[in-house]
């Protein structure tokens, strides 16, 4: 069982190393560093002996006298270099030979900590850009807080664990070399020694089982805690609003207090364990100088090297036990970073065909295009077949749940249909690159996303490197320069977190100016008007006005209040994932349907109370040959013709005049 769970570890291990995209060389190279440390650091405590020999004897022993393997050894040394055996020449190469171990352990532990930090780095940017780059289900059902837990928490110690796992084989290889010594010095004395440390392990093994759990708790309420910071954060004036700021204080002190105490609770564990075996192993030594000076008759040269080599061992020991316990606390979070790389690798959306999309010349078509969520009860569209004609503006309406926004996310490949086919100009939509693809499609959202950067730095986050120039006349065709300018340091001018120094309309206007400057041929507008008061509805009424006749952009805008888009070139109703009527605002008004239905409410819903008054109605006269546009009284909107006007007012023409029923004074 136990060959089992090792084996898998390093099964594991081997899989994260190669999807951290470690070069081949890094672990070799840590490994070799590590036992040339190991190697000279042997070398220099294999000298005490002859040098305690010296010592015991006299420096001025014959050379014939001096016997035993390790002074051939010297001697071959000795005679190659032309100098002869002495004390002083022994110390110094004892000494030499500590020198230069310090040097390999230096460099070991400065290229093990550049290598780690430099893998956590690595590893960061790829789930950062893997998350940006995975299919849009999968961003749906990753929590935000999850994914900052795991970028700046379970990531280092995952490293940690991978890095410690090296170091452990570097310092098994060390303790295998001086428990080799050991051997060489009194066999039996060396049995008795690994029977003490074999009791050690023992006592630790329950200990490390205890550490084992500890780490998945760490885990787990790591994970728990950083979702919990980051929803709450976001939603800082709804807890205020709704008076829950003691409720939400004391969740989360309870999700802090768990992390704390499970931490807590390692640490004390993995202090026993690393202090457990010093004592055992003072107790024994000394114990050791008794046995072996009484019982198996060691010289006092040798049982002081015996002494001496045994105490490097204990810090040796502590060492590996150090490093197994990092790795038993901190693999959970090997195996969640593991999981993370690979759903990145597994989820990364396509790249598309090889056709750049540059334009559209003559419309985007739906053919029974159909698109389901994997958590949904039912499809979201539904053998959806429409044309949204070039150079011009639709208009997506419909109830809430009716499958606009999924319809709109077909568009740059946001997701793909479950079946039919999205064809730009005839050509099918998988046949364009993704990147082409979106360069050419402006996205406009419901709530602008602004960071707290300065106002040209937003607009500019639509079209990197654009120019001064191209910044202000995107901020005008949104209709944004006159605020913009009247900011304090105008276009330089931080907007703060979410834009909150902006009003509602402003931060509309400013985020159609971020779309505007790329001068991608499709805009698209997602439910524009749905947080903007009356004055800043009519205030966006003019921008597509402007969009509509200073550009030729295909404008695709998805709205609930259905006085905003009543002029459009084409409205498309969209009901329970279907396409229910597509027509002129007046040709739908004439059907009747929901469309019909939705707007008379929603005239009714605007009217000032007033106009119920039993009063007389005042009538302004108008030539009915008229060439300017008309204002529709009760949308608030411009129309092009008598016959487009949305007004629900009653309106007569006669051969010479239009009679316009104005509410009573």
């Amino acid at each position: 069982m136990q060959k089992q769970k090792a084996s898998h570890r390093v099964g594991e291990l081997l899989a994260l190393a190669r999807r951290m995209r470690l070069p081949l060389r890094v672990f070799p190279l840590l490994i070799v560093l590590n036992l040339l440390w190991i190697a000279f650091e042997a070398a220099s405590v294999a000298l005490l002996l002859p040098i305690f020999e010296l010592l015991k004897n006299s420096t001025a022993v014959a050379d014939a006298e001096l016997t035993g393997r390790h002074w051939d050894i010297i001697r071959q040394i000795t005679s190659a270099i032309g100098v002869p055996i002495t004390l002083g020449f022994l110390l110094s190469a004892s000494f030499g030979l500590i020198l230069v171990r310090q040097v390999f352990n230096y460099m070991n532990v400065l290229f093990h900590g550049i290598t780690q930090r430099r893998t956590i780095n690595r590893i960061r940017q790829r789930i950062f850009n893997g998350f940006l780059r995975a299919d849009s289900s999968v961003q749906d059902e990753l929590r935000v807080g999850e994914i900052v837990n795991e970028l700046t928490v379970e990531l280092d110690r995952a490293v940690s664990a991978v890095f410690s796992t090296v170091r452990a084989f570097g310092t098994g290889v060390q303790m295998i070399v001086y428990v080799t010594g050991l051997f060489l010095l009194s066999p039996a004395m060396t049995a008795l020694s690994m029977g003490v440390l074999g009791i050690v392990t023992l006592l630790a093994r329950g200990l490390l089982a205890a550490v084992r759990h500890a780490g998945r708790d760490i885990t787990d309420t790591n994970t728990q805690l950083s979702g919990f910071i980051v929803e709450r954060l976001q939603r800082a004036r709804l807890i205020r609003l709704s008076g829950t700021e003691k409720a939400e204080g004391a969740l989360f002190a309870e999700l802090s207090t768990r992390q704390s105490e499970a931490t807590i609770r390692q640490k004390m564990i993995a202090t026993r364990i690393t202090l457990l075996p010093e004592p055992i192993a003072l107790g024994f030594g000394f114990s050791a100088l008794y046995v072996g000076a009484e019982v198996f008759g060691l010289g006092l040269e040798t049982l002081g090297l015996f002494m001496l080599v045994l105490m490097r061992l204990i810090p040796i020991i502590n060492g590996l036990i150090r490093d197994y316990n990092t790795i038993v606390s901190r693999w959970p979070a090997t195996v969640k970073i593991n999981e993370r790389l690979r759903l990145m690798i597994d989820t990364r959306e396509e790249r598309g065909g090889k056709k750049v999309f540059e334009r559209l010349n003559r419309a985007i078509s739906f053919n029974n295009v159909s698109f389901s969520y994997r958590q949904g009860p039912a499809p979201a569209l539904a053998n959806v077949t429409v044309k949204i004609p070039a150079h011009r503006m639709s208009a997506l309406i419909g109830p809430s749940g009716a499958g606009k926004s999924t319809f709109v996310d077909l568009l740059p490949r946001l997701r793909d249909p479950t079946k039919g086919k999205i064809l730009f100009d005839g050509a099918p939509i998988t046949e364009f690159s993704t990147e082409s693809l979106r360069a050419g499609i402006a996205f406009v959202p419901q709530e602008p996303q602004i960071f707290n950067i300065s106002a040209a730095e937003h607009i500019r986050y639509g079209k990197e490197g654009a120019t001064d120039e191209e910044v202000r006349e995107a901020a005008r065709l949104a209709g944004a320069l006159d605020f913009i300018t009247a900011l304090p340091d105008g276009f330089d001018s931080l907007l703060g977190d979410g834009g909150k120094r902006l009003s509602g309309g402003q931060r509309q206007r400013l985020d159609i100016a971020r779309a505007l400057v790329r001068r991608a041929p499709i805009l698209i507008l997602d439910e524009p008007t749905s947080a903007l008061d009356a004055h800043a509805e009519a205030a966006f009424r003019d921008v597509l006005q402007t969009l509509r006749s200073e550009t030729d952009l295909t404008i695709i805008v998805i709205a609930h209040r259905l006085s905003t888009i009543a002029y459009a070139d084409q409205i498309a109703v969209l009901r329970e994932g279907r396409i229910e009527a597509v027509g002129r605002h007046q040709e739908l008004l004439k059907a009747g349907g929901w469309y019909a239905d939705a707007y008379r409410q929603q005239v009714e819903a605007r009217a000032p109370a007033r106009t119920k008054s039993r009063q007389p109605s005042a009538v302004a006269m108008f030539p009915a040959t008229t060439s300017i546009s008309h204002f529709c009284l009760s949308s608030l909107t411009v129309s092009r013709t008598l016959d487009e006007c949305p007004c629900a007012l009653s309106t007569t023409r006669q051969s010479t005049s239009l009679a316009i029923k104005l509410p009573p004074v």
